[in-house]
């Protein structure tokens, strides 16, 4: 449970924060950019508040610390300063299972934890009469959430070697969360999983025009398949088009495949074959709910403030610069079917990420 106190403030000028998170990178074959993404971001948003006392704090999960670095008004010379919340990860809190996947298996009480995160964050913010400007995850995702450090709700490791594998854990009568799952999830900003007085600061932490960014992935090739289909449409779907309407398609097989398997009976055959027909209404009710029941609009709902995420059937890659990240030209096909067939905003930076609105 993610207990939150209203208490004292330091006495100070409202401060806009950022909070930076930076998970781990949980595969050895790849190299840890995240802490790098943070201090990226950092450094553009300190540009961007120049003019105000401004505050980075931010989570490294692999060191396990709190890293905070305050701006004074007009000033590109931070002030740093560090404290351990929890214990850097090593290498030996992880197994790789019979699928290749790696999984923390042990001392996940020595990790921080998302629910350290909620904790954290309306403690600091409240400290120094902050007001959130942007809330952002550097890490691996998926529809779901971030992915901090891999862990799985309510399944745990057994075996070694060629026999790791994950086994199911029974989950306890009421319990909302598992409390060795590391990660962010759905059902986070429930009154199960967080106090009524930490919900309701969430609503008003968020300074005007704030928001929060998911920067990792959000890869479903069944979706993107769906997605450069509806793309070919005919006649051409917009979001003003009639729900009581039909377009047809021509699939190939393999996307003909992954939309029978995502939304059976969506696509009906007609007479002329290989031809289809789609039920707009039924269309844009799917991919409504594919949207809505992600991470992203959960917390969009959470905080009153817009989220900005990896849209569902589309992933994200490192910009040439190593550091910072987008959605790639090569998927901009799928995020412009997004914007012209349902009408769906993208973020202003020309990232390509989606808009999620609180609802």
């Amino acid at each position: 449970m993610v207990e939150f106190t209203l208490g004292g403030t330091i006495q100070m000028a409202s401060t806009l924060v950022a909070i930076l998170i930076a998970g781990h990178e949980y595969s050895p074959d790849k190299k840890n950019h995240w802490d790098r993404c943070c201090l990226s971001r950092e450094r553009f948003l300190a540009r961007k508040f120049r003019s105000s006392q401004f505050m980075a704090i931010t989570f490294d999960v692999r060191a396990g610390l709190i890293k905070r670095a305050i701006y004074k008004p007009n000033t590109s010379a931070p002030v740093r300063s560090s404290s351990a919340l929890r214990e850097p990860i090593r290498p030996d809190q992880y197994k790789r299972l019979a699928n290749g996947d790696h999984v923390p298996f042990k001392r996940l009480d020595k990790i921080i934890s998302i629910v350290d995160i909620y904790s954290e964050t309306l403690k600091q913010v409240s400290a120094v009469n902050g007001k959130i400007v942007e809330f952002s995850f550097f890490s691996h995702a998926y529809a779901d959430g971030p992915i901090l450090t891999n862990t799985w709700a309510y399944q745990r490791v057994v075996g070694d070697g060629p026999h790791a594998r994950l086994v199911p854990l029974q989950q306890m009568p009421g319990e909302k969360r598992d409390p060795a799952d590391l990660d962010p999830r759905k059902q986070d900003f429930l009154a199960t999983v967080q106090s009524a007085e930490a919900l309701a600061y969430w609503k008003t932490a968020f300074a005007d025009g704030g928001a929060s960014w998911i920067w990792g992935c959000n890869s479903d090739q069944d979706v993107m398949r769906l997605m450069r289909v509806i793309r070919r449409a005919k006649p051409p779907i917009t979001p003003s088009s009639n729900p009581e309407s039909y377009v047809r398609i021509i699939p190939r097989d393999y996307e003909l495949s992954s939309i029978n398997f995502i939304a059976p009976n969506l696509a009906k055959p007609t007479k002329r074959a290989g031809t289809f027909e789609i039920n707009v209404g039924s269309l844009r009710a799917f991919i409504m709910d594919k949207l809505t029941d992600t991470y992203a609009q959960r917390l969009a709902d959470a905080t009153g403030r817009r989220a900005y995420a990896a849209g569902p059937g589309t992933y994200a890659t490192f910009q040439d610069n190593g550091v910072d990240m987008e959605v790639p030209g090569v998927i901009r096909d799928v995020v412009q079917t997004y914007r012209s067939v349902f009408g769906i905003p993208t973020d202003k930076e020309g990232l390509n990420y989606l808009q999620y609105n609180p609802a």
